[in-house]
C-alpha cells in the first residue's frame, strides 16, 4: 500500500481524494490546504485523513511515498522542490508552471536525478485515447493528414469549476491551460513532438480576464494540428479531437 499525502483540496482535490479512496494498492494519509471548509469536508469523506497544518508537514510526512499537488498553478514549482527534497514522487495537476523558464530547469533537474515525477494527463491512460491510438497503430484511416481541435464553452470557467476563481483570472486561469493543454498532450503521444507554428489568443477588454478565444496551429510529429477555441454566452459546449486521414477520420 503506497501512502498518499495530498496538497490542496478543491474541486481537483476533492476528485482525487475519492479516486484514491477506490485504489486497493493506494492510501490517502494526510491533506493540507488553506481553506478550514475544504479540510472539513475532506475528513467527512475521508475519516482516517490526518489535517496537515502545513504544506512542508505533507512533504516530510514520513508513511507517504508520494505528494499529489492540485494547488493553483503558482504554487506548483516550490511545492515540487519541497516533495523532491524529502525524497517522494511527485504527481502535479497541470499547468506544471506559468514560468516557462524555471518550469524548464525544474524539468532537467527532477530528469538528471532520476526523480519520479508526472503530470495529470488523463489521456495518457483513459481508455478512449488507448482505443484511439490502437485504431491509428492498426492504420484504420490510413495516413494521418491533420487533427482538428474544437472547443466552445457557453461559460467560463464551467460551472462544476466556479469555486476557483483563479479559472477565469489571465494570471494562472484561461481554457488553454486547462483544456487545451490536454488535447495537445493527445496529439503529443499518438503523433510526436509538438512545434508551435501560429498562436493568436483573443484578450478581454479588461486586463484580468482570461483569454475568450484562442486559433493555435502546432506540428505533432510533423501532422498539422489546429486549435481553434472560444468561449460564446448561450453557445453548446463542444469539446472534439479530431484526426483525418486518407481514408476517413477518428473522433474523441
Amino acid at each position: 500500500m503506497a501512502g498518499i499525502g495530498v496538497i490542496g483540496l478543491g474541486v481537483m482535490g476533492a476528485r482525487m481524494l475519492g479516486q484514491i479512496g477506490r485504489h486497493h494498492g493506494l492510501d490517502a494519509v494526510i491533506a493540507w490546504d488553506p481553506s478550514d471548509a475544504a479540510l472539513e469536508r475532506a475528513l467527512d469523506t475521508s475519516p482516517g485523513l490526518i489535517r496537515a497544518g502545513s504544506v512542508d508537514e505533507v512533504t516530510a510526512f514520513p508513511d507517504i511515498a508520494c505528494v499529489y499537488i492540485a494547488s493553483p498553478p503558482s504554487s506548483h514549482l516550490d511545492y515540487i522542490e519541497l516533495a523532491c527534497e524529502q525524497g517522494k514522487a511527485v504527481f502535479c495537476e497541470k499547468p506544471l508552471a506559468l514560468d516557462d523558464v524555471a518550469a524548464r530547469a525544474v524539468v532537467e533537474r527532477i530528469e538528471r536525478d532520476g526523480h519520479p515525477a508526472a503530470m495529470n494527463f488523463p489521456h495518457a491512460s483513459a481508455p478512449a485515447a488507448v482505443a484511439l491510438a490502437r485504431e491509428l497503430d492498426n492504420g484504420r484511416i490510413g495516413a494521418i493528414e491533420q487533427v482538428s481541435v474544437e472547443i466552445v464553452f457557453p461559460q467560463w470557467p464551467e460551472s462544476w469549476q466556479i469555486a476557483a476563481a483563479w479559472l477565469c483570472k489571465r494570471a494562472q486561469g484561461g481554457f488553454v491551460r486547462e483544456v487545451v493543454t490536454h488535447k495537445l498532450f493527445l496529439a503529443r503521444r499518438l503523433l510526436g513532438p509538438l512545434e508551435l507554428v501560429h498562436a493568436d489568443i483573443t484578450w478581454p477588454d479588461d486586463a484580468q480576464g482570461a483569454e475568450t478565444a484562442a486559433d493555435i496551429r502546432v506540428k505533432a510529429g510533423g501532422v498539422p494540428v489546429h486549435v481553434r477555441g472560444r468561449v460564446e454566452a448561450g453557445a453548446t459546449e463542444v469539446v472534439h479531437w479530431t484526426v483525418t486521414g486518407e481514408r476517413g477520420a477518428l473522433r474523441l
